[in-house]
């Protein structure tokens, strides 16, 4: 299933719960449309790695997100949303004693682009607090690694940019991703009768798939770097790779119309002048 279709299916699940909410929680519901920025950091948590004497994980790698989504608000409270958000990560690693003859510094950067869709429920406490909870399913784009060597005063760099599908991610990442999302935050502009608002909020994601395609795999398993034989034997074989990110998000957001009854006495959609 490509973006595409998993777009169309968020779109008619948000309609068919206008449909049935609005029966059962109160004769309108509202819609809202939002653009969305986030930004934080992205770790890829993996226990061998992160345990490594000669490896250094930067838990602050950058990590940048941006789109929109459609919300369906079935009361006051209640809002479920379909979203679809550009998003780019990845992991820096400085690495000790390792490169071709596990006898150099050099460090690692990966990165990787990918498209989110995610379906995401919020409940807003007396119009100031929100919290959200939902999933994502991420369809992986790209990965661009990078290894800089330092000999000396020279630096040597051994890129391999915009590697595509049938490259590196074919062969050692997973094509899609499913994670959790949880997150909370606050209104901290809200006019026109709080059809405009502005949301401030911090955002949370896990992933429940290895985004390696092989348990034995690891971001680092490259050809590049050589395991010393003293941390090789602590190593475990069959072990995930889970995407962790935490990002502060900024959310401008617009209710357009409502679904319900209109001054005909009929049930429809209403845009707002």
């Amino acid at each position: 299933m490509n973006c595409k279709n998993i777009f169309i299916s968020l779109l008619l699940l948000s309609i068919f719960s206008t449909q049935l909410f609005s029966q059962r929680f109160r004769k309108l519901t509202w819609l809202d449309l939002s653009a969305k920025i986030a930004y934080g950091n992205s770790v890829l948590v993996n226990s061998n790695t992160m345990h490594d004497k000669n490896i250094s994980t930067d838990y602050f790698t950058r990590s940048l997100a941006f789109g929109g989504r459609l919300g369906v608000n079935f009361t006051e409270e209640w809002c479920l949303s379909s979203e679809i958000m550009s998003h780019r990560f990845g992991q820096n690693y400085g690495i000790d004693n390792g490169g071709p003859a596990n006898n150099i510094d050099y460090a690692k950067e990966v990165r990787i682009s990918a498209i989110d869709a995610g379906l995401i429920g919020k409940y807003t406490f007396e119009n100031i607090v929100y919290v959200e909870f939902g999933f994502k399913y991420s369809f992986i784009n790209s990965v661009a690694t990078q290894n800089i060597f330092e000999i000396g005063s020279e630096i040597d760099s051994l890129a391999h940019p915009n590697l595509k599908f049938a490259d590196l991610t074919k062969k050692e990442y997973s094509p899609h991703l499913l994670s959790a999302v949880a997150g909370v935050g606050l209104i901290i502009i809200s006019l026109d009768k709080d059809r405009f608002r502005v949301n401030l909020g911090t955002r949370f994601c896990y992933s429940f798939k290895n985004i390696m395609k092989k348990q034995e795999l690891s971001p680092l398993k490259d050809g590049i770097y050589n395991l010393n034989k003293e941390y090789e034997e602590k190593y475990t074989e069959e072990l995930n790779t889970k995407l962790f990110t935490g990002q502060i998000t900024l959310e401008v957001n617009y209710f357009f119309g409502y679904y319900g009854k209109a001054s005909c006495g009929k049930k429809r959609l209403v845009l707002f002048k």
